[in-house]
């Protein structure tokens, strides 16, 4: 029987404001880079840019699967290797994180990247040295909250389920409960879990 192995994949990175400029995406790849000892070196969030409006997922890594006897391997992926050209311009300015979340959704199979937790950069972030983190649910709801830029792999790298990215967005709301001016999440932890069809409890992580 053949088992697929591996789940290493980047995650998307969209920038949402006319405000981030080229030279503080590049710092701020580096700063997210992964500093494991076991896979140092590692870029884990690829910016979603489209040069070709005819092939638009052509930033997203491909898949590549190598078989070994009964075991199939899908590599690990890096993401985006700064720098980046001076010509970029986001093709999301001025879209929402819904519209973010549609785009991964529509990722063809073959290509490897998490299609469920993504980031985004807005003008918040950009004032708060922060990424937004956001989790997409195949029914179109978000779920999201901010995270310090030097934080970022440690939480992205916790997030091969849905209920890894609750705790995290809970404990972000337990502590800002007291200053609710200053809260940027956007759902409430754990409410989209689990739903009720026919009698029988579905998990939607």
């Amino acid at each position: 029987m053949e088992k697929k192995c591996g789940n290493y994949v980047p995650f998307a990175l969209f920038i949402l404001s006319e405000k981030i400029s080229v030279e503080y995406l590049n710092t701020l790849l580096e700063r997210a880079l992964d500093t494991s000892e076991s896979s140092a070196g590692w870029y884990i969030l690829t910016v979603v840019h489209i040069t070709d409006p005819s092939d638009p997922y052509g930033c997203a890594p491909d898949e590549v699967i190598v078989r070994d006897g009964d075991r199939v391997y899908r590599m690990p992926q890096k993401g985006t290797r700064p720098p980046l050209d001076d010509s970029f311009v986001s093709p999301f300015l001025g879209k929402t994180v819904e519209d973010c979340a549609r785009y991964l959704r529509g990722t063809p199979d073959k290509k490897d990247w998490n299609r469920e937790h993504f980031c985004v950069l807005c003008d918040d972030d950009l004032l708060e040295d922060t990424v937004t983190l956001v989790r997409g649910f195949e029914h179109g709801a978000v779920h999201s909250f901010p995270c310090p830029v030097d934080e970022i792999w440690g939480k992205m790298m916790t997030m091969w389920n849905g209920r890894s990215f609750e705790e995290q967005l809970q404990t972000y709301q337990y502590i800002v409960e007291e200053h609710p001016d200053k809260d940027r999440s956007v759902g409430e932890a754990y409410e989209l879990l689990e739903y009720e069809e026919d009698g029988y409890i579905i998990f939607i992580y």
